[in-house]
């Protein structure tokens, strides 16, 4: 009862994805990609190359929930390519690209027209 005499019942559930192993949400999901044959082996393949790669990028990539997030990116990535692109357009416009010594290298040659 609250302060105005008034009765309520709440009912809850509780629900933890996956309920059989440890993860998250991305887990699921890519056990719910892998169901259909042909994206079966693009998931393996994704999740051995988040493995493979992770050494090298635990700047990006070092905690467990991190690399769940890297390897569904892959697969995604893989699934729709077109669509990645207007997150990699905003990644491409963030970067202070007149800062480059490799793409001032590549474009010396167009700067003196």
């Amino acid at each position: 009862m609250n302060s105005f005499g008034q009765e309520s019942a709440i009912e809850f559930l509780l629900l933890i994805i996956p309920s059989d192993k440890e993860g998250a949400l991305e887990t699921i999901m890519m056990d719910a990609i892998a169901e259909h044959e042909y994206d079966k082996a693009i998931v393996g393949k994704a999740k051995a190359y988040i493995n493979d790669v992770e050494p090298l990028a635990v700047k990006y990539i070092g905690k467990k929930r991190l690399k769940l997030k890297a390897c569904l990116g892959v697969i995604w990535a893989t699934q729709c390519p077109e669509k990645l692109f207007s997150y990699i357009d905003e990644q491409i416009r963030s970067v202070k690209w007149e800062d480059s010594e490799i793409l001032s290298e590549c474009f010396r040659e167009l700067a003196k027209i």
